[in-house]
């Protein structure tokens, strides 16, 4: 059921397995192990429901993707965590459960002061006594800032549990009305750069195979992870060569629920809703993933889910 979605939406972060073996530089292995570290707190933070360790990992404005892209979500998993833990310190049990949350082998890929995260996340909760294990297929944007790694943007591709049990919206999340328009940018340079690079797709793909096949090369990470609508994990590129353009009349910083650039550091989100091409298909919500390393912008991820 769609509420049931819902809240696998709120639960979908980040939880704790041995990460994926890669030979990374040192320095790169110790963000790596830095932004596990991360994980593994937000993980046990979902079953004791602390609050504090969503307040401290999550961004503000923290993006959180699925059939729609919710811009406060931070806020309503923090509401979430605040109310059960209330009822956990009165001894009574809670409606809403998590047993479990771990995450299978997450890659992690570190481009400097930005990290992406592509994970099979695997949550048991349970409402009222009725059990569900739900999976799914997530990437996520990491920024690192002064105070260490943090959760920007998150989209993922729920894989549900049979039979769904329903399960009404938490009451302090149904407090929180969802906000699907993007905040505006206060780095509006950043965002015209990212403008340019998706706008520079789009162009190529008229003009010949070379010029779109030359930008993929210097524009595209060689680490560079793709996740289709079946939750299916590659380097699929067909995303970047069927590029959905931003719109040209929209002034910078402008947002509407249908597309959205969002910066967040040295890091960004182009999030989109894509038409079906052939009748009968559903649209999908696209999310493609930039990083800007040595003062350029490259395209690290993408994601895409039915809507």
């Amino acid at each position: 059921m769609r509420l049931a979605g819902m809240t696998f939406l709120l639960l979908v972060s980040v939880g704790q397995s041995a990460f994926s073996s890669q030979t990374l530089p040192a320095g790169d292995t110790e963000q790596v192990e830095k932004i596990h570290q991360e994980l593994d707190e937000i993980s046990k933070a979902y079953v004791s429901r602390d609050a504090s360790a969503f307040e401290r990992v999550f961004l503000p404005n923290y993006a959180g993707i699925r059939e729609r892209p919710v811009f406060n979500l931070r806020e309503q998993l923090i509401a979430m965590m605040r109310a059960d833990s209330v009822l956990l310190r009165a001894g009574r049990k809670l409606d809403f459960e998590t047993v479990v949350y771990e995450n299978e082998t997450p890659r992690i890929d570190v481009y400097g002061p930005v990290a992406v995260v592509s994970v099979t996340k695997r949550n048991h909760w349970r409402y009222r006594g009725q059990n569900c294990l739900m999976k799914a297929q997530s990437t996520e944007l990491w920024i690192r800032r002064s105070d260490g790694w943090k959760n920007a943007a998150g989209h993922s591709t729920t894989i549900p549990c049979e039979p769904r049990p329903y399960h009404p919206i938490h009451p302090a999340v149904a407090d929180i009305p969802s906000i699907t328009r993007a905040p505006q940018n206060s780095d509006l340079e950043a965002e015209r750069q990212v403008r340019e690079l998706i706008d520079s797709f789009v162009n190529a793909r008229t003009a010949s195979n070379a010029t779109l096949g030359k930008l993929i090369e210097s524009r595209v990470a060689d680490n560079f992870i793709s996740t289709n609508p079946d939750g299916q994990t590659g380097r699929d590129l067909s995303v970047l060569r069927n590029l959905q353009a931003y719109s040209p009349s929209r002034p910078l910083g402008l947002r509407n629920q249908d597309d959205a650039i969002v910066i967040y550091d040295n890091a960004a989100i182009y999030t989109f809703r894509k038409k079906p091409v052939a009748s009968g298909e559903p649209p999908q919500q696209v999310t493609i993933m930039f990083a800007r390393t040595d003062g350029r912008w490259m395209i690290v991820a993408s994601h895409a889910t039915k809507y």
